[in-house]
């Protein structure tokens, strides 16, 4: 299982309030059913992700493997970007006169895009 669905589904437990134990309950499993999907070590089966979704008060498909893709892909997005101005801001502190090439990642990191 990706690591981002295995981070979701512990977040969004803790958000909910409930414990391991509480939501093994809910659903009929084992906490360490519940303990292996957080981790990453196994993947819930399409009927338990809508279970947990229920039991989470998430939208529905919250938990299916494209929802948490694209989410993945926006944060590719992001990092790219955040990237992509680091570089710009090397570039212009390497061609400025007097410029000694590096850049600093504190600025940019600073601004509002981050």
């Amino acid at each position: 299982m990706s690591q981002p669905l295995a981070l979701r589904l512990r977040e969004a437990r803790e958000r909910s309030g409930l414990t391991q134990e509480q939501v093994a309950r809910e659903l009929y499993a084992t906490r360490q059913q519940i303990i292996n999907w957080e981790k990453g070590r196994n993947v819930p089966r399409p009927e338990r992700r809508r279970q947990l979704e229920r039991v989470y008060g998430l939208e529905p498909g919250a938990l299916e493997p494209m929802a948490v893709l694209d989410e993945e892909i926006l944060l590719l997005q992001q990092v790219l970007e955040t990237i992509q101005r680091l570089l710009e801001l090397h570039e212009r502190k390497a061609s400025s006169p007097g410029g000694t090439g590096g850049g600093s990642v504190e600025q940019v990191a600073k601004e509002p895009w981050c």
